[in-house]
Order: C-alpha cells, then structure tokens, then sequence
C-alpha cells in the first residue's frame, strides 16, 4: 500500500511542479499564487500545503534540486572546464530540463537564485583549479567570476538556442587566452 501512495505523492508532486512552470510561462513570480498553482494541477490547497510551505518552498526546493543535480554533473569533471568538450557535455546533461531552468534562470528572488547556485558551483570549481597552481598575482576570486559569468551565458544561451559548436569552440579559446593572460600577471 505504501508503494501506491509513493506513486500518488510523486504524481501529485510533479503535477503541482508543472504547473508552477506553465505558470511562470504566462507570469512573473511575484503574481503566482498557491491558488493558481492549486487550480491548474487540479488539486486542493490542503494537498498542496501537504508537500510546500508556500510558493518560496516550492520555489526553493526546486532551486536546490537543480542545484544538486548541477553539482553531480560538475563532479564528472575535477581538472575543472579544461577538456574541449566539458562545456557542451554540461549542456547535454542539462538540456533534459531546460525549460525549468530557464525558468528558475529568469527568477532573482532573495530568497532562492538558481543562478547564484550555479555560478558559486562553478567560482568552487575554477577556484580549486586555480588555488591548486597559484601562478599569478592576480586574486582568484577575480578569474574565478569572470570565468564563471562567461560560463553562465552560454550555458543559458546553450539551453535556449541549442549547442552551437562555433559557440562552444570560441568560448573555449577565449577562455585559454584569459588563462594564458592569468599566467602573465
């Protein structure tokens, strides 16, 4: 009997999840209600006050299930983005759900920033890269950001305009070059 209600709280979570991103299709954030949400999955408040707190729960759970899942696919790559294909690789993984991450992409909320998550996930990683082989009198952190903002913007364009391997092939060398400037200073 268990199995059933794990299949009814997994349906009825997933209902309530697409709903939430038709809404933010048609709406901003800040105009979503729990009621909308309720209304389009076809649920009572009381179910969806069962799994959220509120729509910043909702919104917050997704924003660390993405997070999560970001941080497994940045595992598979240690020596940081340095392998000609690590960027489109990334994309790939990610690209089964780039319609809820454009979404939470959009979103700046205080609260919870899918953005944020990514690019901090992304300063870690170029970081540990950098701090391993500290070559330059430049700080890393500075690298790091730089680094991490060119990353965001074609991941973001990746997921909305599909890999492009010119794309992916000019980011890589720009990405050298400023590697190879790091090393001078």
């Amino acid at each position: 009997m268990a199995n059933i209600s794990d299949l009814r709280v997994i349906k009825t979570k997933r209902l309530i999840k697409e709903s939430f991103y038709e809404l933010l299709d048609e709406e901003d954030f800040d105009k979503v209600n729990v009621k909308q949400i309720c209304e389009k999955s076809l649920i009572g408040r009381s179910t969806f006050y069962q799994h959220y707190d509120d729509k910043y729960d909702l919104l917050a759970q997704e924003v660390n299930n993405y997070s999560q899942k970001f941080s497994e696919i940045l595992k598979k790559y240690p020596g940081g983005f340095s392998e000609e294909e690590s960027l489109e690789n990334i994309v790939t993984d990610l690209q089964r759900d780039s319609h809820q991450l454009l979404a939470l992409f959009q979103l700046q909320n205080k609260i919870s920033s899918l953005t944020n998550e990514f690019e901090q996930q992304i300063i870690e990683s170029v970081e540990n890269v950098l701090n391993a082989n500290p070559m330059s009198n430049l700080p890393t952190k500075f690298i790091s950001k730089v680094y991490a903002d060119n990353v965001m913007s074609f991941l973001i364009w990746s997921l909305k305009n599909g890999i492009d391997h010119n794309v992916s092939s000019f980011l890589n060398n720009s990405i050298k070059q400023e590697y190879e400037l790091w090393l001078k200073y």
